[in-house]
């Protein structure tokens, strides 16, 4: 489940996309996935939720809550992980 955001008049996206259940693993596996392709610039982001993190290239945002995960893709959003995380907190 998810929503798609047009940002501006310059056709960005930002992907903002949801799971009720099973977030705690799919965390857990995208996080190992990123390390296991030789990518550990993952950086962790406190105060968002349970756990969260900024993938390489601050391509995405994640956060979990207990079993749910939240994430946004930033690849085609033309914001900045900071604005991303701000997203997130409201």
């Amino acid at each position: 489940m998810g929503c798609d955001y047009t940002l501006g008049t310059e056709g960005n996206h930002m992907l903002v996309q949801f799971m009720w259940k099973g977030g705690t693993g799919m965390m857990k596996l995208t996080h190992t996935a990123i390390q296991f392709g030789g990518k550990q610039n993952v950086h962790g982001s406190p105060g968002l939720g349970d756990e969260a993190f900024i993938a390489p290239g601050n391509s995405s945002i994640m956060m979990r809550k207990g079993d749910v995960l939240v994430t946004i893709s930033l690849q085609t959003a033309g914001v900045s992980a900071e604005s991303g995380k701000k997203r997130l907190r409201r």
